[in-house]
């Protein structure tokens, strides 16, 4: 369910990944490719979600729904090597984290208008405490989505 400990937990360690995925992309040795460095956005977004596998001629996993949409919307709306979080993930997240709400609502497909953050990093308490959260068993209704694209719009879809 929204709000609770496995939603806010899922939503700390898709958080964390895309910080490593930030991190990963700043550490290349790009010195003996054409560019010296690479760009990517970042979307992340809280909800809930269904994945499959489909496709018979070349079957893919893929998740449907509102969440992995508008994770993907986060994406296409931020900036390059900043994290984009939406209201639902913010609430999520807003206690261990330090989040910038961003100064203009973002318009979503089909006109919706949201209020979005960037996140910024860990708060300096969370972070002592050491992990997002215990593992254990996972929620089937909260999904939380990870959207991430380089300049060269490569797609890197992610979820739990």
């Amino acid at each position: 369910p929204p709000g609770s400990a496995t939603a806010r937990t899922h939503a700390a360690e898709i958080t964390e990944c895309a910080f490593r995925f930030l991190k990963a992309v700043e550490d290349l040795d790009m010195s003996d490719q054409v560019q010296d460095s690479i760009q990517i956005r970042v979307g992340v977004h809280s909800g809930a979600a269904i994945g499959g596998v489909a496709g018979i001629v070349m079957p893919r996993f893929a998740l449907f729904g509102d969440t992995p949409n508008i994770a993907g919307q986060m994406e296409q709306k931020s900036t390059p090597n900043r994290i984009h979080v939406s209201a639902a993930t913010h609430a999520l997240i807003a206690r261990e984290y330090d989040l910038e709400a961003r100064p203009e609502s973002v318009v979503l497909e089909g006109g919706t208008e949201m209020s979005t953050y960037w996140l910024k990093g860990k708060r300096a308490a969370a972070a002592a405490a050491g992990s997002p959260g215990k593992k254990g068993r996972r929620s089937k209704t909260s999904t939380n989505a990870l959207v991430v694209s380089s300049a060269q719009r490569k797609n890197v879809r992610m979820a739990e």
